[in-house]
């Protein structure tokens, strides 16, 4: 697992041109989905309390229909 500062990894993914598609809490780290707007690439993050960023996993051929999983529970 490749980690470093926030700032560094995000720089890096902004050179792939990938921005944030979704983000959830795991526990005390924050998960987040980046991908590139023509869906050649996406990356899996984990940023730990320490301010560290680690790449968990990329990826390519990222796709996120929203009729397929539709979302349940209650509304925040």
């Amino acid at each position: 697992m490749a980690c470093g500062p926030r700032a560094d990894v995000l720089a890096q993914l902004a050179d792939k041109a990938q921005s944030r598609r979704a983000i959830g809490l795991a526990g005390r780290a924050v998960m987040e989905l980046f991908a590139a707007p023509d869906s050649a690439e996406w990356t899996l993050t984990l940023t730990l309390p320490d301010g560290r960023m680690c790449v968990l996993v990329l990826g390519t051929a990222f796709d996120a229909p929203n009729d397929l999983f539709p979302a349940r529970g209650v509304p925040l």
